[in-house]
Order: C-alpha cells, then sequence, then structure tokens
C-alpha cells in the first residue's frame, strides 16, 4: 500500500562518526563533524541570531506566542548569486567543493561565481578549521567562512554546509517534525538535548514544502545518541532508511531552495505531488485531468480537479486550490464539489454501484476498484487536500495526468498526453487541461 498526497529517492550515503566511551557506550556523532562554539553541530550564529532563537525557543516551552529556511532571522543572498573563494589551506579540497558548487547549479538557479573583489562585496570563503560547519544565510559583508576540516571532504557534507549558507536549518527543527519523527530524549548525549529543538513559523518558513525525512538537510537516526540507540525514529517505520542521507539534495530541497531564491518557473505553492514522490508546483485553473488509465484508448476510469484561485491569491503570487473533483468509472461517476456528492449511471441503471461514497465531519472518501487494485481518495475540504492512495500494482505503468505514470523513476513523471517528456513543470501542468470544460 502507498499513499500519495497532492496540493499540498535517491541511492543514500549515510554519515557519521562513532566513539567509544570509557564505560563502553558508544556515541554517535554526525558527518558535519562538531566545530568550536557550534549549534546543533554544525551551525554558526551571530550574536544577535543566538539571542533571537534563545528567546523563540524559551517562548516555546512556556507556551508564549511570540527549514530549513529562515524566516526573519536572516537574509538571502542578492539575486541568487552566492560568490566563493577557496582558501590556501582548503586548496587540497578544490576538487570536491567544486563537485558540491556544481551539485547545487545543476539542481537550482542560485549561481556560485569566484569570488572578484571588483565585483562583489560578500563571499562564502571555504576554510579548513576545526570540523564542518557554516553561518546560516547571509549575515556578513565580505568574507563568510564555511569550515570544511579534516573529514569533511565529502560533496555530501559540503553540500549540506552550503545549504545553511544559503539559509537553509536542519530539516526536523522545522515547526510540523512532530508528524513525521519521534525525538528520543533518553538517548541523547547529555547536554546535547538543545540539538534537537523544534522551531516555530517565525524561525523557519517551509514555503509550505513537505516535510523531507531523505532531505541532505535531516540528522541522522542515531546523532548524538549516548548509548548506539536511535535518538529520532521515523513515524512511519517505512521512512526511516532515508534519515541522514549525504547522497545529495532530495527533489524536496531542491524546490525549497528554488522558492526561496524565487528561481523562474517555480513559484506559489508546491502543491502537488507525482505517484512517484516527485513534489512540483502548478498553478492551473479550471478541470485538470488528475489520473487515468492511459493503457487503453477507452480509460477504465478517470479522476479530473478543479483549481480556481485562493481567496490570498495576488497577481505577484498567483495561487489556487482544489475546490471540486469528479471520478468516472465504466458508465457511473461521483461528482463531488464542496462537501456535496452527487453520483449515477451515464447507462440504463441509474445507480453508481462500483463507486462507494463514505462522508464523514469535512471529509469524503471516495473508493473504486479496477482490474485488483483499488483506489481511495480521501478529500478535506478545509484544506482543500485531496490524498489518493492505492493499493495494487496492476495499473504501475499505465497511469496518466497530474499524478504522473507510476513507474517508479520521477525522471519520466512530466509526461504529456501525446507521451512526450517536458521539464517545465507548468507546460506538463497545462497539457493535462481537460478540453471543452467552462469555469467562471
Amino acid at each position: 500500500m502507498s499513499k500519495y498526497v497532492v496540493f499540498y529517492s535517491t541511492a543514500c550515503i549515510f554519515m557519521s562518526v562513532t566513539m567509544t566511551l570509557s564505560n563502553g557506550n558508544k556515541i554517535e556523532l554526525p558527518a558535519e563533524l562538531q566545530g568550536k562554539d557550534t549549534f546543533e553541530g554544525d551551525m554558526k550564529l551571530t550574536a544577535d541570531q543566538f539571542t533571537k532563537i534563545e528567546e523563540r525557543i524559551e517562548a516555546q516551552k512556556h507556551r508564549i506566542e511570540t527549514r530549513k529556511a529562515y524566516a526573519i532571522l536572516s537574509t538571502r543572498w542578492e539575486d541568487a548569486i552566492v560568490p566563493y573563494r577557496i582558501e590556501p589551506e582548503s586548496q587540497g579540497d578544490t576538487a570536491v567543493i567544486l563537485s558540491a558548487i556544481a551539485h547545487w547549479e545543476s539542481k537550482t538557479c542560485i549561481r556560485f561565481p569566484q569570488y572578484d573583489p571588483a565585483e562583489h562585496t560578500s563571499f562564502i570563503s571555504f576554510t579548513k578549521q576545526d570540523g564542518c560547519w557554516s553561518y546560516i544565510g547571509k549575515v556578513f559583508t565580505g568574507a563568510q567562512e564555511i569550515s570544511i576540516g579534516i573529514g569533511c571532504e565529502h560533496l555530501g557534507t559540503i553540500a549540506h554546509e552550503i545549504g545553511h549558507a544559503i539559509g537553509f536549518f536542519h530539516e526536523q527543527s522545522r515547526p510540523d517534525r512532530d508528524s513525521y519523527v519521534i525525538i528520543n530524549e533518553d538517548n541523547i548525549i547529555d547536554g546535547y538535548e538543545d540539538n534537537f529543538q523544534k522551531y516555530d513559523t517565525g524561525t523557519i518558513d517551509t514555503h509550505q514544502v513537505p516535510y523531507d525525512i531523505g532531505s541532505l538537510m535531516h540528522y541522522g537516526e542515531r546523532y548524538f545518541s549516548k548509548n548506539g540507540l536511535n535518538t529520532i525514529d521515523a513515524v512511519n517505520p517505512a521512512d526511516q532508511s532515508k534519515m541522514g542521507q549525504r547522497d545529495g539534495l532530495s527533489d524536496a530541497d531542491i524546490l525549497l531552495a528554488n522558492l526561496m531564491y524565487k528561481c523562474p518557473g517555480v513559484s506559489g505553492d508546491p502543491h502537488m505531488k507525482t505517484f512517484d514522490g516527485r513534489p512540483y508546483t502548478f498553478q492551473g485553473v479550471c478541470w485538470y485531468t488528475l489520473f487515468k488509465d492511459c493503457f487503453y484508448h477507452k480509460p477504465d476510469f478517470e479522476v479530473a480537479v478543479k483549481f480556481e484561485p485562493r481567496g490570498d491569491s495576488t497577481t505577484d503570487h498567483f495561487r489556487t486550490r482544489a475546490v471540486a473533483f469528479n471520478v468516472s468509472v465504466g458508465m457511473e461517476y461521483a461528482n463531488v464539489n464542496g462537501l456535496d456528492v452527487i453520483t449515477g449511471n451515464k447507462g440504463h441503471d441509474t445507480a453508481a454501484r462500483s463507486i462507494r461514497v463514505q462522508k464523514e465531519q469535512n471529509v469524503v472518501i471516495l473508493e473504486f476498484t479496477s482490474n485488483n487494485t483499488t483506489f481511495t481518495l480521501e478529500w478535506a475540504l478545509r484544506k482543500h487536500a485531496l490524498k489518493v492512495n492505492v493499493q495494487g500494482a496492476t495499473y504501475n505503468g499505465r497511469l496518466c495526468g497530474l499524478m504522473g505514470n507510476a513507474d517508479g523513476d520521477t525522471r519520466n513523471d512530466f509526461q504529456t498526453p501525446d507521451g512526450n517528456v517536458v521539464l517545465d513543470a507548468a507546460e506538463f501542468g497545462e497539457s493535462w487541461e481537460v478540453k471543452g470544460q467552462t469555469c467562471e
């Protein structure tokens, strides 16, 4: 059984350092080896940042109102340009540093030109000090250090530190983390409990990108463990193996960076996700094919969704949301508008027997089965969220629409009705507009 959330894979390398204490207990430290005066192991804070974060942590402890991506406490690099300089002591790490930079540039619109004093006033300075660490966001005029110390010379580790420099916090610090991970405080090294703090939305802006246990910025399962047991467990055990990977940026990391820096073609809410797990942004208006059986000319079933502009949508920040959806299975149909459901049959039998409907408070659940595969659609009007649950493998690679083809490969998710694979999310989304429908 697999669950996919609409509207909101990597092969992994895991790195850590294990030390044995005099009592025989093993403690595990992050791949990002701690430096002097670091926060959460590998982050450096200015005095102002540290004070504000401490105030927010204290406020949360006393329930006082007051990403990865900094909301208030840092600034972005202007025009998504992050100049760099590799210092003499780090020249031996040039190749791996440039590989990490190229990794970021290949996935985002952020550019890392070599520092030129005639053109740039600020830059990140790769140096070799104690441990691996970086400041958060752009905080200095002039040189802003990133330490790539002994043992840190790995692409994933350096890419992680660059993530901090452009404004990413650790993933497990997000305000919504408790829905996805469990912090086992009894297993944390005494005195390191603050490394597992959760911050509020005033500190971290998630840009509504879904929580990602496979993020390059996520702690590993035994980071700062005093006894070899997990300090973090995934709420969904199937996600446990994704935690702490240092292979490279995840799809959600890429999406967040591109949203933070307003990269072309990425705007609004990242509210779409394919069957194969690829998140993307598409702001269509009117009716679109969400998914259907594309194996036969006449599909066994089809699900279409209607989008309309959100109330807070503006010309500069256009946002849409789902408001209705239609399901057809053979001659039967179910139309859902808000919480109103109309079912019927276009044939001689007027009943819709294959589509099962269940209504709960503010939730509508539709279920249908085709060729030994069961599709369950759970519609929550308050969040304008539609969850699709698939049980069975008959249609793997046979589906098409905004949710992709379910063949297990995210690289060909953006397949248009003519069978071509495109790169642009907007081009892909618009190709699935339902023709002949009119919307106010």
